[in-house]
């Protein structure tokens, strides 16, 4: 159905034959440069035929679109371009081919308040790619050259190189100030509540530039290590210059970095009581948006180191009982396998080896870290390093994916100095495979001196009931299952559509 305003094709127009006639008296019409099918004929007609006559009848005499369709068909094409400002016929051409039993393109040059140029654009990608040629000198006159495109599934990693401006990682906002911690950002006071204290810094996956080679599923995210550092350089700009210890870490959902731009990030530090604090770390989309999503919180307890502190790496023993050496890069490829992907910053295993539950690894700071990491107390791409270890502990079957959900007790007893061992084991009771892992993992110096100490350690399987919630509500944590419905007879109508019905809980 076309709305008109003329009753054209019709007796209507008989008075406005012979006016139009005269109009168009002397009209010579030529060859065509291409067939040409006549709507007032239904047929292929040549273009001499298009006189003065023609164009008469093409005012007055039936509209014979379909007929002239159905010869299109006939004649083998498939792809059919309605050139003008709005397509009109298209779903007719559709129509008529359904009827015929054949699959055709119907497409548009333009659409009403649409752009002209992407619509165009469009048409003739299309077009080329069920594999019409281009004159793509037309297109292109100041010439080029054509690429073949890769026949395998895009990868999509990101090799884009983006200028940071002068100065420092983050382009604006909340940015640390020059000789503080790179991820805490501006120090702030709160009048209300009363001595409530909190830090706001812009992080993405380039600022600082090491975190976008810590992704899972291929999001850049925040690591579990870096929420401890955040805490713990908190608690130390606050006035603990000795060994914090974090207490009771939860992390409750991921931190989803942007691949451009920043995420507002605040940790809060708050009183709780004896001395004690409580660290709370939220981000927003941006520093105007009003919503704040929870990420990861706890305790900080300034006490005394304890007798752990004087405990020292006992190196043949462990190798002892972790006899199995695992090639590195086949470790990091499996881990890759399973979705948890670690750039060259975060791939600070040098060498490894694996026991019955219990792994060692030696540790080496990755160059691509960079020159800041002397101004964190454990930079974080070390630590995520040291914590993998766990990883070669489990043996979890291949598939299973497990991601951190919370720290019983982080304790940190020489800031500012690299580990250069990690011991990870698992805790008693904690069998690979099932939905959540509990392991101690030991940081030592080159000479076994402990440095770090992570105290019920837990991950948490990705596919478990309860699974870690990214802040991201098209997070990759998400996925569709379609639900099957009962069987029931197939509906149509007549014209072979097929009816969509839906019950609430499904779609057949």
């Amino acid at each position: 159905r076309v709305k008109v305003d003329v009753a054209s094709h019709s007796p209507q127009m008989e008075p406005l034959r012979a006016p139009l006639r005269r109009a168009l008296d002397g009209l010579r019409a030529g060859a065509a440069g291409v067939p040409f099918y006549s709507a007032v004929t239904g047929a292929l007609l040549p273009g001499e035929a298009l006189d003065a006559a023609y164009w008469e009848r093409n005012l007055r005499d039936p509209f014979r679109f379909a007929d002239a369709t159905r010869a299109l068909l006939d004649a083998g094409f498939d792809a059919f371009v309605e050139v003008g400002p709005h397509p009109v016929l298209l779903g007719a051409i559709r129509q008529t081919a359904r009827g015929a039993g054949r699959e055709v393109a119907a497409l548009a040059s333009h659409a009403r308040e649409g752009d002209p140029v992407l619509a165009l654009m469009a048409t003739l990608g299309e077009l080329y790619a069920r594999g019409y040629p281009v004159e793509w000198a037309r297109l292109h006159p100041v010439g080029g050259r054509c690429l073949s495109l890769p026949t395998y599934a895009w990868q999509r990693e990101r090799y884009w190189y983006d200028q940071l401006p002068a100065g420092g990682d983050l382009p604006s906002g909340a940015a640390p100030p020059s000789g503080g911690h790179p991820l805490l950002g501006t120090h702030l006071s709160s009048s209300q509540p009363a001595g409530e204290r909190f830090w706001e810094c812009d992080l993405g996956a380039l600022h600082p530039h090491f975190l976008g080679d810590h992704r899972v599923q291929g999001t850049a995210v925040l690591p579990s290590a870096g929420f401890l550092e955040l805490a713990a350089a908190a608690a130390r700009v606050d006035g603990d210059d000795g060994a914090a210890t974090l207490e009771d870490v939860v992390f409750d959902r991921l931190l989803a970095l942007p691949e451009e731009g920043t995420r507002r990030v605040q940790l809060v530090l708050a009183p709780a009581g004896a001395g004690d604090l409580r660290f709370r770390v939220c981000s927003r989309e941006s520093a105007g948006a009003e919503a704040w999503t929870p990420h990861a919180a706890g305790t900080i307890r300034i006490a005394a180191p304890g007798p752990d502190a004087a405990a020292v790496l006992d190196r043949d023993a462990v190798l002892a009982r972790c006899a199995e050496a695992v090639p590195v890069g086949e470790f990091y490829e499996a881990m890759r396998a399973r979705g948890l992907e670690y750039g060259p910053a975060f791939q600070g295993i040098h060498t490894l080896w694996r026991g019955p539950g219990e792994a060692l690894a030696r540790l080496r700071a990755p160059a691509a870290v960079g020159p800041d990491a002397a101004r964190y107390l454990l930079h974080p791409a070390l630590l995520d390093a040291a914590l993998q270890a766990m990883a070669a502990a489990d043996a979890a079957p291949a598939g299973v994916v497990y991601l951190p959900c919370g720290v019983r007790r982080w304790r940190l007893f020489a800031a500012g100095e690299a580990p250069e061992w990690s011991h990870a084991r698992l805790a008693p009771g904690s069998v690979p495979g099932s939905d959540r892992l509990e392991a101690e993992v030991r940081l030592f110096s080159e000479d076994g001196r402990l440095l770090a100490l992570a105290e019920g350690f837990c991950v948490q399987r990705l596919d478990a009931a309860r699974r870690p919630r990214a802040a991201d509500p098209e997070s990759l944590l998400h996925e569709i299952r379609w639900a099957p419905l009962p069987d029931a007879p197939p509906l149509a109508d007549a014209d072979g559509e097929w009816l969509v019905l839906g019950d609430g809980g499904g779609v057949g």
